[in-house]
């Protein structure tokens, strides 16, 4: 019987959205604080080897479980990236692909003073360091991305701004930015990328807001070859860390010049 109403219950928190789960964290900060402390023991328990049935046999009361599991492992694999790491929220991609701290910190040095928007800023750490030094909006399609990245600015007290929305439906755009910044969601991993394979495409972002913002900035996968980038004009930037190549960036321009730079390896 114990074994059947485990099963129901489990059948029970995955239908619970993880959408609802991130919307009350944000306006609930009981709920916000006791959901932290419950992934902190999961994390805890996933460190000394217990598996997913071990841990929910431990937690078999507790709503949004399954969304708690997953944030666990996100922190998990941030923990070296990121000084709040125990407070973040990200799913597996934003864990696997969002800005790591130093290089974030190093660009919002680099664009100190503008007014950016973030197009599809997803869990929103590369926005959270901008705001440090500018005035950001982070704007993404996904809506859970989006209480991910205003949960995310609450960690670091960060007065950036996350709106959910397309960026090529925005209205009011010409004077309020001067900088529009994209780190595209990348497709399946390849041997060679494309810009075609990015979404939102950089070419798309650089054509519909032409005329309208000044500068554009990207974040692109650093394998992409050079000519395939001719479109982009301006500056490549390669940096890198614990010596390998971990991000280009590319910043608008009239002329095409390169540059390397090696960033610390921790926190």
């Amino acid at each position: 019987i114990e074994k059947l109403d485990l099963v129901s219950s489990n059948c029970q928190w995955k239908k619970l959205s993880r959408e609802e789960f991130l919307l009350k964290l944000k306006d609930d900060k009981k709920f916000h604080k006791e959901s932290n402390e419950h992934i902190g023991k999961i994390m805890e328990m996933m460190e000394k080897g217990y598996d997913n049935e071990k841990i929910r046999s431990s937690f078999r009361k507790t709503k949004y479980l399954e969304e708690m599991i997953e944030f666990a492992k996100s922190r998990i694999k941030v923990r070296r990236k990121f000084s709040k790491y125990d407070q973040l929220w990200m799913d597996a991609y934003s864990a696997s692909y969002s800005t790591p701290e130093i290089p974030a910190i190093y660009r919002s040095e680099k664009l100190r003073g503008r007014k950016i928007l973030d197009a599809g800023s997803g869990a929103g750490m590369q926005s959270i360091f901008f705001s440090t030094n500018s005035k950001v909006t982070g704007v993404d399609l996904n809506m859970e991305r989006v209480y991910m990245a205003q949960l995310n600015a609450m960690a670091y007290g960060s007065n950036a701004n996350f709106i959910h929305g397309d960026i090529f439906q925005l209205s009011d755009v010409d004077g309020k930015y001067d900088t529009v910044f994209s780190d595209p969601l990348r497709g399946k991993t390849s041997e060679e990328r494309f810009l075609e394979e990015l979404s939102p495409n950089p070419l798309d972002i650089v054509e519909y807001f032409s005329g309208v913002v000044e500068n554009f900035v990207f974040d692109l996968p650093p394998m992409i070859r050079q000519d395939k980038l001719s479109r982009l004009t301006g500056e490549l930037e390669y940096l890198s860390m614990n010596g390998a190549l971990q991000r280009l960036t590319s910043y608008s321009g009239s002329e095409r010049k390169y540059s390397a730079v090696m960033l610390p390896s921790g926190l």
